[in-house]
């Protein structure tokens, strides 16, 4: 996911017109890929797809920005935008929601509030969707225990970070696949 961050523009949701502003946005996971705290509070990690939009790409000082991009960007929405989100998307990937800019007035100031409206749901995560060493993992799992062994999540997470399987599968995206494969018994 390292490479995956670094190469892919960064969607900001201020850059969307306000009030008259709207952004169609494909959800490229269910839920984020990864979630933190720093100085000014939690933040979620998603990717997604977008067309014709404003996108930056860099870190500063070497910000470049992108005019009428397509293509996968990575963005963190506020915590309440990233409620809607996980609820749109309800466990499927390739949801589409539109995203509006909305400004309203505060105590005297002026604030941005991000209004979400799915669009379409999404489809399910099964092994169509896999990369090829997240299928790699699900088959090895699978042939380990029809050999009689068992193999229970913590381990199945442990196990995808072995470089054999690229070894940047996330925990989240771990107990995704340990889904799957449980599902698939």
């Amino acid at each position: 996911m390292a490479e995956e961050k670094k190469d892919t523009p960064l969607l900001a949701f201020k850059n969307i017109a306000p009030v008259t502003g709207e952004l169609k946005l494909k959800l490229d996971c269910a839920k984020p890929v990864k979630s933190g705290t720093n100085k000014w509070g939690v933040w979620n990690l998603w990717f997604g797809f977008v067309e014709n939009f404003e996108v930056q790409k860099g870190r500063k000082p070497n910000v470049e920005t992108i005019e009428n991009y397509s293509g996968k960007v990575m963005f963190f929405p506020t915590e309440k935008m990233n409620e809607q989100l996980m609820t749109f998307a309800n466990g499927k990937i390739n949801a589409e929601v539109l995203v509006k800019h909305n400004v309203k007035q505060v105590a005297g100031k002026f604030r941005s509030e991000y209004l979400v409206e799915k669009l379409s749901d999404g489809t399910s995560v099964s092994e169509d969707t896999l990369t090829p060493y997240e299928g790699r993992l699900i088959t090895d799992a699978k042939s380990y225990i029809n050999e009689g062994r068992t193999m229970d999540e913590p381990t199945f997470i442990k196990v995808s970070k072995q470089e054999m399987y690229g070894g940047q599968i996330s925990e989240e995206r771990a107990k995704d696949l340990y889904t799957i494969l449980s599902n698939d018994k």
